[in-house]
C-alpha cells in the first residue's frame, strides 16, 4: 500500500516537473545482479538452515499436505502426506448424538509421530513431506525422500478392508 502511494506521488512529481519544463526524477530502480546475488544467498542460508535441521530429510522438509482415503462400505481413513499420518477415522454408518459423523480421531485430538535419530539429527515424522509410494484397497505407503537418492523412510500402513464387525 506504501509503494502505491509513493509511485503515485513520484508520478505526479515527475508530471509536474514536466509542465514546467524541467526533466523528470527517475524513478529508482532495483539492481538485477544485486537482487540475483541476494536471492542465492538466501537460498544457500535456508538451504543451510533445512540441512542443519532435518539432515539428510531435508528433501522432505518441504512439500504440500494432501489427503490420502482408504476405507470400505463402513469405514473411512484420511491420511495426510504431510507426516505420513491417520488424520481422520470415520464410521460411516454412525452418527453421533447430534447426527454428525462419528469420528473415531479427527485432526484436534492429538498428535501421530514417529521419532527417530538420522545421524546426529532427532527426527520426527510430525515435519516431513511424504509421497505416496503405492496404494491399493488394503494399504497405502508412504515414502519421505533423503539427500541420498538411493535411501528414503518408508512407511506402510496396512488396513485390512474386510467388513467390520461392531457388536
Amino acid at each position: 500500500m506504501e509503494l502505491d502511494q509513493r509511485a503515485a506521488k513520484a508520478a505526479e512529481e515527475a508530471a509536474v516537473a514536466a509542465s514546467a519544463g524541467e526533466p523528470p526524477v527517475p524513478l529508482p530502480v532495483t539492481d538485477s545482479l544485486i537482487s540475483a546475488a541476494d536471492s542465492a544467498l538466501l537460498d544457500s542460508l535456508r538451504s543451510t538452515a533445512l540441512e542443519q535441521k532435518f539432515g539428510v530429510f531435508q528433501t522432505a522438509a518441504e512439500g504440500k499436505a494432501e489427503e490420502v482415503i482408504l476405507g470400505n462400505k463402513r469405514m473411512e481413513i484420511r491420511f495426510s502426506t504431510l507426516g505420513a499420518r491417520p488424520v481422520v477415522m470415520r464410521l460411516k454408518e454412525y452418527q453421533t448424538y447430534r447426527k454428525t459423523p462419528l469420528l473415531l480421531a479427527d485432526p484436534d485430538s492429538g498428535t501421530y509421530e514417529l521419532k527417530f535419530i538420522a545421524g546426529t539429527v532427532d527426527m520426527s515424522t510430525e515435519h516431513l513431506y511424504f509421497s505416496v509410494a503405492s496404494k491399493d484397497s488394503d494399504e497405502v505407503v508412504f515414502q519421505a525422500a533423503t539427500a541420498d537418492q538411493g535411501k528414503f523412510l518408508r512407511i506402510a500402513t496396512p488396513w485390512t478392508a474386510s467388513p467390520i464387525s461392531c457388536a
